[in-house]
């Protein structure tokens, strides 16, 4: 299954991050730039009028994942949406800070549905050119956040997405 309960074709090759290409019917998600900022409660307000399935939003850490699922909570109620229907995904990591909270997520929230690889916005954070290939360097700083994101997804027991 997909982090927002979809199934994806079987593969006989081993995988650790699931391709969103491998989604067989549309999801409706939204993203939020940021659980901190003062204008998330009224974007949410907007969008959970539509009962998306999930809500992706670039996470600094466990605690974002916690406030955002309790503002979640409200909402679904005051729109009649089941308790922890919409789902969460977290862009990480954004920043350089943010690998080390990696292991903050695995019991944020239930709601915690995967985790999406920040490729691009942490290039940009580190002061990198953006690669123009899927591939990255064995040694890299992106290769290993990619991989510190790996084993916190598998310690929350959450797909990992490579968005690359």
């Amino acid at each position: 299954m997909s982090p927002l309960g979809k199934t994806p074709p079987r593969s006989n090759a081993p995988r650790h991050f699931l391709d969103l290409a491998d989604l067989d019917s549309v999801t409706l998600c939204h993203r939020i730039a940021d659980a901190r900022r003062a204008t998330t409660d009224a974007e949410l307000d907007s969008i959970m009028a539509l009962q998306p399935h999930g809500i992706v939003v670039a996470a600094q850490n466990g605690a974002d994942v916690q406030q955002l699922s309790v503002k979640l909570a409200v909402r679904e109620a005051e729109f009649g949406v089941e308790d922890g229907a919409t789902k969460i995904l977290a862009i990480v990591p954004a920043t350089p800070a943010a690998i080390f909270h990696l292991s903050g997520f695995a019991d944020a929230s239930a709601r915690l549905a995967g985790f999406i690889f920040a490729r691009e916005d942490l290039e940009q954070a580190l002061g990198l050119a953006p690669c123009t290939t899927p591939d990255v360097a064995p040694g890299s700083p992106i290769a290993s956040a990619r991989h510190l994101m790996l084993f916190a997804a598998k310690a929350a027991k959450i797909p990992a997405i490579d968005a690359a």
